[in-house]
């Protein structure tokens, strides 16, 4: 049998300009997880962090490391992640 589970993220974020192409903030993510798409277990986790962000021209890196502020065993002590964008 397929294990199906859904989740539902919120994300809140500050960023401060250092110079016009750098930015740097922090990060607040909430997460709501529904194993088998049911919300019995009433999974929340946090996670909060730094970012780090590059502009130039039309496109932009943003590097974020997330440590988790809850005591979930499933899932990970660190998140990174990384977002690419290119403005048309």
């Amino acid at each position: 049998m397929k294990e199906q589970d859904g989740e539902f993220q919120q994300a809140l974020g500050a960023s401060y300009e250092l110079v016009p192409r750098v930015s740097v903030g922090v990060e607040l993510v909430h997460e709501f997880g529904f194993p088998n798409w049911r919300d019995e277990g009433k999974i929340r986790n946090l996670f909060v962090g730094a970012n780090f962000a590059i502009r130039h021209g039309s496109w932009f890196v943003t590097m974020t490391a997330l440590a988790q502020a809850t005591q979930t065993a499933s899932e990970p002590d660190v998140q990174v992640r990384t977002i690419f964008g290119i403005g048309l």
